[in-house]
């Protein structure tokens, strides 16, 4: 991929943001190929691309949290465009969102007097509060091809399925103690089934904060969405 390519795609996608000025890889893009983009109207771009052709599904579920999340007034970078591939990047889709400068949270604790992590701490948790709060009808792996369930009990246990059928495949435990597992994760999800209801929610498995000193606060959202209330099990 040339430096020529990705501005003659983001110029077509956005054409009042200019020429690129600079395009320097991500170096924490781990979920997909990323670029931080400066152009000539002083715009600051982040420009995701999915490593694979055949993870249109993850970007598309990517692209709607980042849609519900802003809807929501949560922190969130906004979504300029989206691409679900074509003869750009070898068929992979991409998007760009705008990109915010700051520090990572993570490294940034560190350095933080205590007046500032609490404030950091309650801006995360107000926002995270926020992103769960938010009603997406029903249950699911994601919000883009899934399969909708009218249950959490439905989505674990059709997740079980697959999961037992993969372990026995691979051969590596006992059959005896992969049907042992699945009996008493199917057990508890039963017993708790009653207690996930509504108001359905959108459930982070991952997400990265940006602390932007003074006191400025923005999550980061991945494509690893998952939209049950409460966390899959595993064999």
């Amino acid at each position: 991929m040339t430096r020529a390519e990705i501005e003659r795609e983001v110029k077509q996608a956005l054409p009042t943001c200019g020429d690129l000025s600079t395009c320097q890889p991500l170096i924490k893009g781990h979920r997909h190929q990323s670029f931080v983009l400066e152009t000539t109207s002083n715009a600051s771009l982040l420009l995701k691309i999915a490593w694979r052709a055949d993870q249109l599904g993850k970007m598309r579920s990517l692209r709607h949290v980042l849609e519900l999340a802003a809807y929501h007034d949560i922190p969130v970078p906004k979504l300029l465009y989206f691409s679900e591939g074509a003869s750009s990047f070898a068929g992979r889709p991409w998007l760009i969102q705008e990109f915010l400068t700051g520090q990572d949270g993570e490294d940034a604790l560190a350095e933080m007097s205590e007046l500032q992590r609490e404030s950091f701490f309650h801006d995360f948790g107000k926002a995270v509060s926020r992103l769960h709060t938010v009603d997406t009808g029903s249950f699911s792996e994601d919000l883009a091809g899934s399969r909708r369930e009218p249950t959490w009990a439905s989505v674990v246990e059709s997740r079980l399925e697959r999961l037992t059928a993969a372990h026995l495949q691979a051969g590596l435990l006992p059959r005896q103690s992969v049907e042992s597992a699945r009996q008493r994760i199917v057990s508890a999800v039963r017993a708790i089934s009653f207690e996930v209801r509504r108001p359905w929610c959108i459930a982070i498995s991952t997400c990265q904060t940006l602390w932007r000193p003074p006191a400025a606060f923005s999550v980061s959202l991945t494509s690893n969405m998952r939209v049950p209330l409460m966390p899959y099990p595993t064999l």
